[in-house]
């Protein structure tokens, strides 16, 4: 499922809350939550190491994140462990 611009900008803003502004700014600067995929989340960043860094220490906040903004979003942190956050690639400048 393609997710509106609406969604991503609403993930991001939770994500800088829970980051905060520094960690944020370092890391999901131009960051784009594009689409899911059963429980694959497809996430564009600027590089392969920032992408890892995203995967290794936040994709559980961001899968739950994302499942809270889904239809009959809430979610447990069982269902949330399921999912995975996976760098589709990097943006183009």
């Amino acid at each position: 499922m393609k997710l509106t611009k609406v969604q991503d900008q609403a993930i991001q803003a939770r994500m800088a809350l829970i980051v905060g502004a520094e960690t944020f700014d370092r890391l999901f600067a131009g960051i784009r939550f594009d689409e899911t995929d059963g429980p694959l989340l497809y996430v564009y960043v600027g590089s392969e190491k920032i992408a890892a860094e995203i995967e290794d220490n936040y994709s559980l906040h961001i899968a739950i994140t994302v499942t809270n903004h889904q239809p009959g979003g809430r979610t447990s942190r069982r269902n949330a462990e399921s999912a995975s956050v996976r760098a589709a690639g990097t943006l183009s400048a």
